[in-house]
């Protein structure tokens, strides 16, 4: 009810190989009740939500991807990501994870 999300979710694609890999995604973060477009920090601050709140999410959802997966991926003290609401109004955050070359997202709950 307070904002308003837009994210463009991309991957390259290489037809040769057809490897695929991720791109950062595009967001427009819209404050309802102060009118104005917010960045990321500004999003983060207004729901409270810090890096570190991020990134042991992050890391939780590595540990289930290594479950689920036999892998061993390795968790990092800092990753690139960004938050914004999905379809279903949940904040979520969209990850770089460098053994898949691709954003994957993880569901945030505040």
């Amino acid at each position: 009810d307070k904002y308003i999300s837009v994210a463009v979710v991309r991957n390259t694609l290489d037809v040769c190989t057809y490897a695929t890999s991720g791109i950062k995604p595009k967001l427009a973060i819209y404050d309802k009740v102060n009118n104005k477009m917010l960045n990321q920090k500004e999003f983060k601050q207004s729901l409270g939500v810090t890096d570190e709140m991020v990134y042991k999410i992050i890391n939780d959802n590595i540990d289930m991807l290594n479950e689920a997966e036999n892998n061993n991926i390795n968790k990092k003290k800092e990753y690139d990501y960004v938050l914004f609401y999905n379809t279903l109004g949940e904040l979520t955050i969209s990850y770089y994870l460098d053994a898949y070359q691709n954003y994957l997202v993880a569901k945030m709950i505040v």
